[in-house]
């Protein structure tokens, strides 16, 4: 880096740090260190989380109305399924775990909001934490067994090589 950089690279610092909008000799330079002082200062951490807690809310969603849709197909074919009790079993697993997450995280929010304060609140809230944690990769891997099984064809009836 020049010596020039440097310096400019401290005063952009400095200036950042104090909440001003940089200053610079050069026309091109102030305004492209104009435009990152803006990219930084509009970084808002509970934007970001508020954003994030939305889209996987979102996810939660999508994924218990696909094992709901998958349960109503797997009731309406019946038996007829080759994997139709695996299939029952998986995806009734599946929703009670991610309703069960659920209720984890109403309780793990209203301790946050209303008792996380107390430090003696932070363990039963780390323990919260894991379990629901927990929860989540077991629907996950729930969720891939049932991806793995789940033929959306109906059974072949019948041999294929005999066609009359």
């Amino acid at each position: 880096m020049k010596m020039s950089t440097k310096i400019d690279y401290l005063a952009l610092k400095c200036r950042v740090e104090q909440n001003k909008p940089p200053t610079f000799y050069s026309r091109v330079s102030q305004s492209k260190m104009f435009s990152i002082f803006q990219q930084m200062k509009s970084m808002d951490a509970n934007r970001y989380a508020t954003k994030k807690t939305i889209a996987q809310g979102m996810l939660d969603i999508a994924l218990l109305t696909a094992n709901a849709s998958q349960l109503k197909y797997i009731l309406q074919v019946g038996e007829q399924h080759q994997f139709y009790k695996l299939m029952l079993i998986l995806i009734s697993l599946s929703i009670v775990l991610q309703i069960l997450s659920g209720i984890l995280s109403l309780s793990l929010s209203l301790l946050r909001d209303c008792r996380l304060h107390q430090p003696e609140f932070h363990q039963s809230a780390n323990v919260i934490n894991h379990v629901r944690t927990a929860f989540a990769f077991f629907t996950t891997m729930i969720n891939l067994f049932i991806s793995a099984f789940d033929s959306r064809l109906p059974p072949i009836q019948g041999d294929l090589l005999n066609v009359n």
